[in-house]
């Protein structure tokens, strides 16, 4: 005995009713504006990329910058191979190996269980909050007025 199914779903209406392109709109616009006295400050570089280069409602941060790693991280990136932050040519300036991506300092050296910190040269009277990892550092202090908007906005119950 077999037996057939067939469903005929309406994708579109049901994301249309529980208002989920609307409440990712709203999560990324949240996030943002959560994140940002926790995001390091100096010239506004890091505030300015995030809200140029996201797209509001794909669900995808960006905050792409030559520094933004090494101030996420908080600690020296180096070339995993050579474990050097960078070489210094004859004429004084600085380079890295071409096409190869840093790492953290910790990972490249496992005997240096927390890394070698960098010393951020940035304004803290913008924000005591401002430091490392500043998306999991937002994300565990503001979770819950995220998770209770998110619900309002699709109909939902926050359960905390």
């Amino acid at each position: 005995m077999s037996v057939v199914s067939k469903w005929d779903i309406d994708l579109a209406k049901i994301e249309e009713m529980h208002n989920l392109d609307k409440a990712q709109a709203w999560l990324d616009n949240e996030v943002i504006k959560h994140m940002d006295p926790y995001t390091p400050f100096m010239n506004g570089g890091l505030q300015q990329a995030i809200r140029m280069q996201t797209v509001i409602g794909s669900g995808h941060l960006v905050q792409d910058t030559p520094y933004a790693r090494v101030m996420y991280y908080g600690v020296i990136m180096v070339d995993p191979l050579t474990g050097l932050a960078g070489r210094q040519k004859l004429n004084g300036q600085w380079y890295s190996r071409v096409g190869v991506k840093k790492v953290p300092a910790f990972e490249s050296d496992k005997r240096m269980a927390s890394g070698r910190p960098i010393h951020f040269n940035y304004n803290r009277t913008r924000s005591s909050k401002a430091g490392a990892f500043w998306f999991q550092r937002m994300k565990a202090d503001k979770s819950q007025d995220l998770g209770r908007g998110l619900a309002k906005l699709t109909g939902g119950v926050y359960m905390g």
